[in-house]
């Protein structure tokens, strides 16, 4: 973001966006996005909010490029390797997201947001039902029950 822009600014646009967008509003999320400054200034975790508007708004391509330049630019955040790991998963397979995911390991972090670890468990039971291993996606399946007492927060697509 450039330095004419406060970091107070930068937080309530995003969190403009991301409350429009939630209410599918997603012009409106994307002038809030975008009354920061171009949508190739935002940068980190930051970058999964735009990609999530883009998409959509129908810009696939836009999208992924967020997505990746996430990757690279904050792999540690866990909400980056949770859309990163979807991109996996969509372009190279479950085995390939599975890997990913392993190669990661569980999130553990007291700090980190339930609904992100409850996102990375659920990209691992993804990528296990496609490979056809039920038994391993019921166990996640009951850890992610274990996160979040109230199954009816727990969606499945």
């Amino acid at each position: 973001m450039s330095n004419a822009v406060s970091q107070a600014d930068h937080v309530s646009a995003l969190q403009n966006a991301i409350e429009a967008g939630k209410d599918g509003m997603y012009l409106d999320a994307l002038a809030h996005l975008q009354s920061i400054g171009s949508l190739r200034d935002w940068s980190g975790a930051d970058r999964c909010d735009v990609s999530w508007i883009v998409q959509e708004l129908g810009a696939p391509r836009l999208a992924r490029w967020h997505i990746l330049k996430s990757y690279r630019e904050a792999p540690e955040v866990l909400s980056v390797r949770v859309a990163y790991g979807q991109y996996i998963l969509e372009d190279d397979g479950p085995l390939d997201a599975l890997e990913f995911a392993e190669s990661k390991g569980v999130p553990t972090d007291a700090n980190a947001d339930a609904e992100d670890r409850l996102r990375w468990m659920y990209l691992q039971m993804a990528a296990l039902t496609q490979l056809r291993d039920f038994a391993a996606a019921e166990q996640i399946i009951d850890q992610m029950q274990t996160i979040n007492e109230r199954v009816d927060m727990i969606h499945f697509a």
